[in-house]
C-alpha cells in the first residue's frame, strides 16, 4: 500500500535530497515536512526563477519517482510530494486505526 510507513520513508529518502538541492539554489525556498507530504515551497523566492525551477523540479523527481507509488503536482508557489490515494481524512484515519470512526465526522 501507497500510505505504509516503509514505502513513505522509501520515496522520501529519494525526494529529501534533490528538494535540498533545489532548496541551496533558489533563495527565499524552503522544505515543509507535512508528515505524509514533502512540499518544496518557493513563493518567497523570485517569482521568475521559482517557476522555472518549479518546472526543472518536477521534471527531476517524476525522472526519479517513477517507480514509487507517489503524486508530484504544484499549487501556487509550491511544488508537493505525496503517496498515491493519501488525503487528509486517509492520514488521520492510518494515525487514529481502529477508531478513526468515532473521531472523524464524514
Amino acid at each position: 500500500q501507497a500510505g505504509t510507513e516503509e514505502h513513505i520513508a522509501r520515496w522520501r529518502t529519494v525526494v529529501l535530497p534533490i528538494l535540498e538541492q533545489y532548496t541551496d539554489s533558489t533563495d527565499g525556498s524552503f522544505i515543509k515536512d507535512k508528515e505524509t507530504s514533502i512540499v518544496w515551497n518557493y513563493c518567497d523566492s523570485d517569482p521568475d526563477f521559482g517557476s522555472w525551477q518549479s518546472k526543472e523540479l518536477m521534471d527531476h523527481l517524476e525522472s526519479v519517482l517513477v517507480n514509487h507509488p507517489v503524486d508530484v503536482f504544484t499549487g501556487n508557489g509550491h511544488v508537493e510530494i505525496k503517496p498515491q490515494g493519501v488525503s487528509k481524512g486517509s492520514a488521520a484515519q492510518m494515525f487514529l486505526g481502529a477508531d478513526a470512526g468515532k473521531h472523524l465526522r464524514r
